[in-house]
């Protein structure tokens, strides 16, 4: 009987061994957590850490910190379960008994086993690039675009930190052409205008009146995206879902833009992002809603605000950033005065040309019967020589010259070699014309064969920017009226159609250049 006992506490002694893993360990874990970065502050879960160690939950996952300091960009950090218990391994001894495979089980997936290392370094913050002062431009995301070729890596997996230092990926996923790329251009475009906006490069309170002065654009493509993705030490941690870190690695090439598109500089950068959790974690425990995305939205973001800061110190870049000085004409042009004036919308569209400028178009007007043509700089900008004509009222194609523009008043002046053409009166001098006047404008909007469309509206106002004092109006604008006259009732040019806001809800909001500035920007006289 007393053997029987022995034998009955041997037992339950041997039970109890394996389990002490799971009933006996802690369920969090002192880690001493420390940065490189001199004054720079440590948080988590968006709260400073205040104590050489924190206490993290020893489960299947990820810990994320954030190291900040004014002047630097934050550093993401962010650590995964690397280590077990090494307890554990006892239970094998107990795989033959009956319970002893449920216990062994339980305690080499159970939550307890899986451990942080005792202590953990930040590497130090990059410098923060400069915020936009007063004398340089603002910046614009023009275009933002995908071109991952098919096939290409997208994804390596690494069962461990182990493995992922020794870059032995223990899985390798390629784009096979379908959307699920992790990046959508809509969302770069929206990180990059988050990132200038926090430098005051963008001012959405002054966009209303971009000029070639004080603008630029950019153009960002991302060539290769790779996301490592580390999973926890544990050969079981994939079909228990895992929450591994991720970094995005990606190519990015910028296309710098002058107001009027023109490339003035491109620049590529290979960067990679801090780490992330796959699932964001809130106080150390996992999010129940994805509200800050997961790790690969976050790690592409991270990346995508590297690449613009470097960018943002780029010398050739920091030299584009003045404000421009627009190029001055050293003589005046004088050109003859129409022999007759025209005021009959009838006569007045015989005045009208389409300016075609390779596969795009604009609006221009005659003001000259010896052959010169006013539109907007926009339209005659990037020409190329034999695709661009003018469009007269006949159908008649004649090649175009650009004889002089200024940039910052969005004015051209082309020449046809042709006469005795119909033209239009300008007024050449400063003259204040009233609010609510009837005005029309003879344009080409939207494709070519719609040329000499002619629209009525009113002077809304006058909007002054950048020196110059717009005139406001709420006709019907278009792409392609952008150059066309604006014109009185009684006949006489008094500005030039240059833009209009777009947008949902946004109508009947167009802007012209007045047309004194033809004579005075580009320096022009009337014999």
């Amino acid at each position: 009987m007393k053997n029987s006992y022995l034998n009955l506490s041997f037992i339950l002694f041997l039970l109890a061994l394996p389990s002490c893993v799971t009933i006996f360990s802690r369920a969090n874990q002192p880690v001493r957590i420390s940065t490189q970065q001199a004054g720079g502050t440590i948080y988590m879960s968006g709260n400073p850490v205040n104590t050489p160690k924190v206490k993290l939950a020893k489960r299947l996952g990820s810990a994320e910190f954030t190291v900040k300091k004014e002047g630097y960009l934050d550093r993401n950090y962010t650590v995964v379960t690397s280590k077990n218990n090494p307890l554990r391994y006892t239970n094998v001894l107990w795989i033959p008994t009956f319970f002893g495979i449920l216990i062994a089980v339980y305690d080499f997936i159970g939550p307890k086993v899986y451990q942080f290392k005792p202590q953990y370094s930040i590497p130090p913050n990059e410098p923060a690039p400069p915020s936009r002062a007063e004398n340089e431009k603002y910046i614009f995301v023009n275009e933002t675009s995908v071109d991952i070729p098919k096939d290409a890596v997208i994804e390596r997996g690494y069962n461990s930190e182990r493995l992922y230092n020794a870059t032995e990926p223990s899985m390798i996923y390629k784009n096979t052409g379908n959307k699920n790329l992790h990046l959508n251009a809509s969302g770069l475009t929206h990180d990059l205008k988050d990132f200038l906006h926090a430098y005051k490069y963008r001012d959405s309170t002054k966009k209303l009146f971009p000029s070639y002065t004080n603008t630029l654009y950019i153009n960002a493509k991302v060539r290769d995206l790779i996301f490592d993705v580390v999973y926890p030490n544990s050969y079981m941690s994939f079909p228990l879902g895992a929450n591994p870190k991720i970094n995005a690695n990606l190519t990015v090439e910028y296309e710098i833009l002058d107001y009027y598109e023109q490339s003035l500089m491109k620049k590529e950068f290979k960067v990679s992002s801090d780490f992330f959790g796959r699932n964001p974690d809130i106080g150390n425990k996992k999010a129940e809603n994805d509200s800050i995305g997961n790790g690969y939205a976050r790690s592409l973001q991270n990346a995508m605000e590297i690449t613009m800061s470097k960018l943002l110190v780029e010398k050739e870049f920091r030299n584009l950033l003045p404000l421009s000085e627009d190029t001055k004409q050293d003589e005046t042009l004088e050109i003859s005065r129409p022999s007759k004036k025209i005021t009959r919308l009838n006569d007045l569209i015989k005045a009208a040309v389409t300016i075609k400028n390779g596969d795009s178009h604009g609006s221009g007007f005659v003001i000259s019967e010896t052959g010169y043509i006013i539109t907007n700089f926009h339209v005659a900008a990037n020409a190329e020589k034999d695709k661009f004509k003018a469009i007269l009222n006949d159908g008649t194609e004649i090649p175009a010259t650009l004889v002089r523009f200024s940039r910052k008043a969005d004015l051209a002046l082309l020449k046809v070699e042709k006469t005795d053409l119909a033209c239009m009166s300008v007024q050449d001098v400063a003259a204040e014309a009233e609010i609510g006047a009837a005005i029309s404008t003879i344009g080409t909007p939207k494709s070519i064969e719609l040329g000499q469309s002619v629209t009525k509206g009113i002077i809304s106002g006058f909007r002054k920017a950048n020196d110059i004092s717009y005139l406001q109006t709420d006709m019907s604008i278009n792409s392609g009226n952008s150059g066309g006259a604006i014109i009185t009732e009684d006949g006489v040019v008094i500005g030039v159609v240059t833009s209009k806001l777009a947008g949902i809800g946004i109508e009947g909001i167009g802007f012209g250049t007045p047309s004194a500035l033809i004579f005075s920007e580009l320096k022009l006289k009337y014999k």
